[in-house]
């Protein structure tokens, strides 16, 4: 169970087998993983896709009640899945010290209420343009 870093819900993502070409990487056949909620997905290469196939198996096994969930946990921590990590990253927001609200990392002021993010991110520091003396930023 991990956080969408679209839809922002917790839940499962589920590995996808692509057909037909996808990009040079993949030759023909690729993988993604997907959010059930939202199908946002993410592309895989197939050396990670052949690990989610075996941690799907033991996924089953923990319903069925054959594994316990701390040993697939500890399954999950060993395999350090790089797909799984950038999800996580992508995924890590922010509190409003105003409202409470919870906005994704790269909102620069809180959807609820507008309240400036304590930390801007690092897209917007770059696009920052510089004051010049206008009502907007582009005058």
């Amino acid at each position: 169970m991990e956080r969408c870093p679209h839809c922002r819900r917790i839940g499962e993502f589920w590995l996808v087998e692509l057909s037909g070409y996808v990009a040079p990487v993949f030759g023909g056949v690729g993988y993604s993983i997907a959010c059930a909620a939202c199908n946002f997905e993410k592309l895989i290469d197939n050396a990670e896709a052949e690990i989610f196939k075996v941690l799907a198996g033991q996924y089953r096994r923990v319903l069925d009640g054959l594994l316990s969930v701390e040993a697939f946990e500890k399954e999950m921590g060993e395999a350090h899945l790089v797909s799984l990590e950038e999800i996580k990253n992508e995924s890590i927001g922010w509190i409003c010290p105003k409202c409470s609200e919870e906005n994704p990392l790269t909102f620069d002021m809180c959807w609820q209420c507008g309240t400036p993010s304590p930390r801007p991110s690092s897209d917007s520091e770059l696009l920052r343009v510089p004051d010049v003396g206008g009502r907007y930023a582009w005058e």
